[in-house]
């Protein structure tokens, strides 16, 4: 099966999620210096490494570094008591972050996040979509810190459609 740039997001976010201090991306092309017609692909590769330099995955590492950086990642331990569901399909495992203040939680596919609040310290939280593919974040709105509450991602469930939910306490608590 080829590498996809789903597949290089989703080991880079499985990896940082999972607490690792950081991830190296490399591109198959790029490791071997594939030149189409000069020199023998290995793995697969189809382009050449300058073409890989330019791939969508190049940049969405950028997009993860980005979102690790500005919430305080090495305060945030992996905590998958946030999770509110049983994972029993390895390959769309997901995974969550949590600092007293923050909690970011990862899914692979798209799934609905039902996840178990109050772990956080502060009567409510803001909650809001990073997209990994682009690097935007969409607000929800303010929510009560409380029980169980599902957050549906948007798109339909499926490989490709990978999300990660923020939740800020209110700085104002």
């Amino acid at each position: 099966e080829p590498l996809t740039d789903d597949l290089a997001r989703r080991a880079a976010h499985w990896a940082v999620f999972a607490g690792a201090a950081g991830h190296t991306y490399g591109h198959n092309s790029i490791w071997q210096m594939f030149v189409p017609g000069k020199s023998h692909s290995h793995g697969g590769a189809e382009t050449s490494w300058q073409a890989g330099l330019d791939a969508p995955s190049a940049a969405q590492m950028g997009h993860l570094r980005k979102l690790m950086e500005s919430h305080s990642f090495a305060t945030l331990q992996p905590d998958l008591s946030l999770l509110a569901f049983a994972q029993e399909k390895p390959w769309e495992m997901c995974l969550a972050l949590r600092g007293k203040d923050r909690a970011l939680l990862y899914t692979p596919t798209g799934r609905t996040l039902d996840i178990h609040s109050g772990k956080l310290t502060g009567s409510k939280v803001k909650a809001a979509w990073f997209d990994p593919r682009t690097g935007e974040s969409t607000a929800l709105g303010e929510f009560e810190n409380t029980g169980r509450r599902a957050f549906d991602p948007p798109g339909e469930e499926q490989m490709g459609n990978d999300w990660a939910l923020i939740l800020e306490v209110e700085k104002s608590q």
